[in-house]
């Protein structure tokens, strides 16, 4: 998935570039190249490694809500970044473009996707989407912090990333949130480590097949 990865690089540092070209707290006083290294630099270590240049708490909520995304979706498998990761962040993009197209396949380079690995990709993502908004519910009942965030602490716990938007005194949110909240951050470290993991191994699991099939029933969406 070196495309997936690429477009989201690419379309990465576009995104923070045009969100923060003016923002004088964080890109606006640098050079036109140190603009686009910051945020290239950036746009890849939302998904990887974490590592910042630039004082997080200063970005502009378009820009933190940008960075939620790329860590909610994570580096690609076989590493130890966190996330959904983007073979199934491309996946789930293909279904999305077959369906709208009324295609019956999903089609990748001149290769179609098994369906299982389809209901795989839309299982994950569906799992992490609740899992991220149940725990930024919770901790914005125990800490009385901006929701976004809360809502960026707990991603970057999920992805395994390490990012924190800090709160101008301290470099990390997290420091500063109550013991129960701290301890959701925690919880939240172990699910996205271990959790897209358990995800994939469940799939592999034989089934037992059944003989029959039941009829199929026309349910309205719209």
């Amino acid at each position: 998935m070196l495309v997936v990865t690429g477009l989201l690089l690419v379309g990465g540092t576009i995104s923070l570039l045009l969100l923060e070209w003016n923002n004088t707290k964080t890109l606006g006083d640098m050079p036109v190249i140190e603009k686009v290294l910051v945020g290239s630099f950036h746009s890849v270590n939302a998904r990887t490694g974490g590592f910042n240049t630039i004082d997080l708490s200063h970005l502009r909520n378009a820009s933190l809500y940008l960075l939620v995304i790329f860590m909610f979706i994570g580096g690609s498998p076989g590493g130890t970044a966190g996330g959904i990761k983007t073979t199934t962040f491309g996946i789930i993009g293909m279904f999305v473009w077959t369906t709208l197209r009324h295609r019956g396949d999903i089609e990748f380079f001149w290769r179609r996707v098994p369906i299982t690995v389809v209901h795989r990709a839309l299982a994950l993502a569906i799992l992490s989407m609740f899992v991220l908004t149940v725990f930024t519910l919770v901790l914005s009942m125990l800490d009385p912090h901006p929701f976004l965030a809360l809502m960026f602490e707990v991603a970057s716990a999920l992805g395994t990333t390490g990012y924190s938007v800090g709160n101008g005194d301290v470099l990390s949110l997290s420091a500063n949130l109550t013991p129960f909240g701290k301890l959701v951050i925690v919880v939240c470290m172990f699910i996205g480590r271990f959790g897209p993991l358990l995800v994939g191994l469940g799939s592999f699991r034989e089934h037992e097949k059944r003989l029959y099939r039941l009829p199929e029933s026309k349910i309205s969406i719209c």
